[in-house]
């Protein structure tokens, strides 16, 4: 439907882009059951599995690379030392807070019972384990603290709203993602400079009141790839995992541009980043401030069908299509919000109809554009892909001055449908 935008907006011309491709250095690890069995028999753990264990593996709200092929392969390494396993969500309030809701999350990596061959036990129950040294309560997942082990499984890297020596990983898991809602809110409870030393200690103490025996910590490349895989002995987490956070640091990948005038982002999702796209790439975050790269703009397209909605961290953009508007549901995001007590991510920012007006707003929006050369744009599918992504004939020449980047293809303008909606891109 034609509004005054289109009128208003109308000497807005979108420039053409180009596709490049990142070459971006790193290793792959390739036969990870292989690995997974590496990594467990390095750290001398499966001594603590007896014959006939309950034990219990978390499962996690973010998708990471291979997640259901490492989650199956830990899960087999632990029915053959005897254990009788079963998973547990362990997501703190996502799903919007509900068993079902965080169960779904699971279903949508193809995380199933099927799939496991195990059950999955999904509740917000939770357990009061006493109080900390900092004197917080600690809950846990009645399912986890009831069983005969725990195994906490997750990925480790930079978190989207705090620095310190844990940040969003194993530790992080075991205190807001076993925590569930209530533990999470607890957690929440202090500002954000205090979330990593509360994380290592509530942790520590969950580590000594419950039955943790040891985790499996994923680190990935730049290419959103799996890098290194370690397990780590429950009492050596709080020495380990600042390693690995370290290593994650060090391979987490960056928009190869120190400042351009826009960011176009497809999509955003809970399933990407905990703020639905990651600050640590876009260089905006409410908690962390402003930092490389720079982008006066930054509109959003779109919300991932596998965060059911939760469009946490919407808030950071400055422009949204009405398909990012549709998807969003205050059911799945408000709940966060509570819990981490942020209402500045996920406030609605401007809403244009359709893709071209969001893109043509976006540049409307900002003041350093050079009209002689036109828009610097940098055009990505999402935070976690960076391989392949698009850029604007202004960044062209600055592009091909870095070695790690290839134009790859001609200059093309953007394709819409009758709706406005862009005409999906080929990030192959």
């Amino acid at each position: 439907m034609k509004t005054n935008y289109h009128d208003l907006l109308s000497h807005i011309t979108l420039p053409a882009f180009v596709k490049v491709k990142y070459r971006i250095p790193g290793r792959q690890l390739s036969n990870l059951p292989k690995e997974i069995h590496k990594a467990i028999v390095e750290a001398e753990v499966l001594d603590r599995i007896k014959e006939g264990m309950r034990i219990a593996v978390t499962a996690g709200s973010r998708h990471m690379a291979e997640y259901p092929i490492l989650l199956k392969a830990l899960i087999e390494e632990l029915k053959a030392a005897g254990a009788e396993v079963f998973l547990v969500p362990a997501m703190g309030s996502h799903g919007g807070a509900t068993a079902e809701g965080q169960t779904a999350i699971l279903r949508s990596y193809g995380i199933t019972e099927e799939t496991m061959g195990v059950p999955i036990c999904s509740s917000m129950e939770t357990v009061s384990l006493g109080k900390a040294e900092n004197g917080m309560e600690v809950r846990m997942d009645r399912y986890a603290y009831e069983a005969d082990g725990i195994v906490v499984f997750n990925r480790v890297k930079a978190h989207t709203g705090f620095r310190g020596p844990v940040e969003s990983g194993l530790m992080k898991m075991i205190t807001i993602g076993l925590g569930k809602q209530h533990g999470a809110n607890i957690c929440h409870s202090r500002p954000p400079e205090e979330m990593s030393k509360n994380i290592h200690t509530i942790a520590s103490f969950c580590i000594a009141h419950s039955p943790i025996l040891f985790a499996v910590g994923i680190v990935e490349n730049a290419s959103h790839q799996v890098y290194d895989i370690k397990a780590i002995k429950a009492e050596e987490l709080w020495k380990e995992e600042p390693k690995l956070l370290e290593e994650a640091k060090r391979h987490m990948p960056r928009i190869p541009f120190a400042k351009a005038d826009v960011l176009f982002v497809d999509e955003i999702g809970k399933d990407i980043a905990g703020e639905g796209m990651d600050p640590n790439i876009t260089g905006r975050s409410f908690f962390i401030g402003e930092k490389e790269p720079y982008f006066e703009s930054i509109a959003v397209l779109d919300i991932t069908d596998a965060s059911e909605g939760n469009g946490t961290g919407i808030g950071n953009a400055d422009v949204i299509s009405g398909r990012a508007f549709d998807k969003f549901r205050m059911d799945m995001v408000y709940p966060n919000c509570i819990t981490s007590r942020d209402s500045k991510s996920t406030k609605l920012p401007v809403t244009m109809p359709c893709d071209m007006l969001t893109l043509q707003f976006a540049l409307q929006i900002c003041y350093g554009i050079d009209d002689s050369r036109g828009p610097r744009i940098v055009w990505i599918k999402n935070t976690l892909c960076l391989d392949t992504f698009y850029i604007s004939e202004a960044l062209v020449e600055e592009a091909r001055m870095n070695p790690d980047l290839e134009i790859a293809g001609e200059l093309q303008e953007i394709n819409f449908d009758h709706a406005g909606n862009v005409i999906e891109h080929n990030y192959d």
